[in-house]
């Protein structure tokens, strides 16, 4: 299975131009973002990714582990997100910690 990382290459290119700190890598055959770092740090708040095994990778859709937003669901992970959901998420929480954030540039 081909990925398309469309999706994952906008929302890469939309924290660069906004200054929001993270990381990139390959994650199996796929691609992750870590924001502002990778999950196996204390300092990951969330993290995008498009693998074979993601929920959403048929449609060159993102998964993401933190800031997820399924009402009356205790989930870490969701899937089928397009770049601008999960950037609105890490923008309005980047912006929610202001002076006072532990996100530190990288």
């Amino acid at each position: 299975m081909e990925l398309d990382f469309k999706e994952y290459e906008k929302l890469e290119r939309m924290l660069t131009e906004a200054h929001i700190p993270h990381k990139t890598r390959k994650l199996w055959e796929g691609k992750q973002i870590g924001y502002p770092d990778f999950p196996e740090t204390e300092d990951c708040i969330c993290s995008a990714y498009i693998h074979e095994f993601s929920w959403g990778n048929e449609k060159g859709l993102l998964e993401a582990y933190g800031l997820t937003d399924v009402p009356n669901i205790d989930l870490e992970c969701e899937g089928y997100l397009t770049a601008e959901e999960i950037f609105n998420r890490i923008e309005k929480d980047y912006n929610e910690r202001g002076e006072e954030k532990d996100v530190k540039e990288s």
